[in-house]
């Protein structure tokens, strides 16, 4: 619980329409000011007229595509632009906002390390088909890029 809490905080204090702006412009987009906000092209579909609008709704500034109906906060728009998780798309939104990030994601670590002491606790012998016994020396842990 603490973790989301943690979360939470350090998204609302990079939620703003600047912030959001500025992330957005490090992805090469290029905003026209206008009485609601701000109005550019979508990245995310081919388009001859503008759709995306960022504005501040409240305590949050959003996107929104009226043209694909693409919509989010920081948080989303980092995630679509790279293909990455909630954590890695925070942790990018400070980079490139330049500021230092006060979070660590513990749950995560502690399901990869109980998982892995699960393997070695429960799985570290095993028997071939000829019901040999083996001994697991390694295991190694891979992502899809998916």
């Amino acid at each position: 619980m603490e973790d989301k809490m943690s979360f939470k905080k350090a998204v609302e204090e990079i939620s703003s329409l600047n912030c959001l702006k500025t992330v957005m412009e490090y992805y090469n987009v290029s905003f026209k000011k206008d009485s609601s906000g701000y109005v550019t092209h979508c990245v995310f579909h081919s388009e001859k007229t503008p759709s995306l609008r960022i504005t501040d709704r409240g305590n949050k500034a959003i996107y929104n595509c009226f043209g694909c109906d693409t919509k989010g906060d920081i948080i989303n728009f980092i995630r679509e632009m790279e293909g990455v998780d909630n954590i890695d798309a925070l942790k990018k939104a400070y980079d490139i906002l330049g500021l230092h990030l006060d979070f660590e994601n513990k749950k995560t670590n502690n399901k990869l390390e109980g998982f892995l002491n699960f393997i070695r606790e429960k799985l570290n012998i095993y028997k071939n088909s000829k019901g040999e016994e083996h001994f697991l020396e390694d295991f190694y842990i891979y992502f899809d890029e998916e």
